[in-house]
């Protein structure tokens, strides 16, 4: 790592916390920021910063849209680099609230990065999407096809790398954007299909199932995005945008199958109409990752799956049932 003192926003959520984890082991010292909205239950999100309880992390309650506050935080901490993580997440719940995911993905992106260049950061990465590229008639997608944003969520995400590009030309703050694809693993999100079938399996309650099962997604491992952001900060870019993915599209039907073999328990569901607002598939051409990161996914979706079922069994069950 060449860069010592770091900001994660989002760094609750379970992309940030992992990161930090990692950071920790590197002898960063690190500073993350989080509002802890309840967009899922936020006892999982003080879990989370419970497990980073170590001397070289620091931790402020703060929203990215609070732009004094930002202002004092980067005033104060003076980091070489900022990780942005933070956002509302979900093509589902953003169709409700549109305004509000323009709001805080977008946004806020131009607060964070305004108040990085205003504090002089040497290195700024920005998680954006996979959601973005919508239905493309190329595939694998490659970071060249014009994004097609299906959802309230996806558009969001989409104009907050548009908006990054001017503030880049402007201002010449070092921006990596990497588009992430379909993260899972221990800690991940619960509304994400992984967890939601895993809960369904271990619970015995009923799951919605959108579609006939032939959509799929590129699931990526915790640990390999990790690495990815990683290499990333330590890499020297300008402006780079990035896919980050498995490069190995997984059928809904195939997930769920194998989610009923690793739990050695049917799920039952409910078939319901394919959402328009959803992708069909999502398939990332990770040629420039390997390029230029020289990195790669290394978690077979099996194998991912298996450490994903081990703890969740381990640590959520429990907690469920008490």
């Amino acid at each position: 790592m060449k860069r010592k003192t770091i900001v994660i926003t989002g760094a609750a959520g379970f992309i940030g916390s992992s990161l930090i984890k990692s950071l920790l082991k590197n002898k960063s010292e690190v500073f993350g920021i989080d509002n802890l909205t309840n967009n899922y239950d936020s006892a999982y999100k003080l879990a989370n910063l419970k497990s980073l309880d170590q001397p070289n992390f620091h931790f402020y309650k703060l929203d990215i849209l609070d732009k004094s506050g930002l202002t004092q935080f980067f005033t104060k901490t003076k980091p070489d680099a900022v990780v942005h993580l933070a956002a509302l997440t979900g093509v589902r719940a953003s169709l409700s609230q549109p305004e509000l995911y323009y709001e805080v993905n977008t946004r806020g992106t131009k607060i964070v990065y305004e108040n990085a260049v205003q504090a002089r950061v040497k290195s700024f990465v920005f998680s954006s999407s996979s959601s973005i590229y919508g239905n493309q008639s190329q595939i694998p997608f490659s970071e060249s096809l014009k994004p097609l944003p299906q959802s309230p969520y996806a558009k969001s995400k989409a104009d907050a790398e548009s908006l990054l590009k001017k503030l880049y030309l402007k201002h010449h703050l070092p921006t990596t954007v990497l588009r992430l694809f379909s993260v899972y693993g221990p800690h991940g999100r619960p509304d994400m299909a992984p967890y939601l079938f895993t809960q369904a399996a271990f619970t015995q309650t009923p799951i919605s199932q959108y579609g006939d099962g032939a959509s799929a997604r590129d699931y990526t491992y915790i640990d390999d995005v990790v690495a990815a952001i990683l290499k990333t900060l330590a890499a020297d870019f300008q402006w780079e945008i990035i896919n980050i993915g498995n490069s190995s599209p997984v059928k809904l039907s195939e997930l769920l199958k194998l989610v009923e073999k690793l739990t050695n328990k049917k799920i039952q569901r409910h078939i319901l109409p394919a959402q328009p607002a959803e992708s069909n598939i999502t398939f990332a051409d990770t040629s420039k990752a390997k390029g230029l990161l020289r990195w790669e996914s290394k978690i077979d979706f099996v194998i991912g799956m298996q450490k994903f079922v081990n703890w969740y069994k381990s640590v959520r069950l429990p907690q469920i049932r008490v």
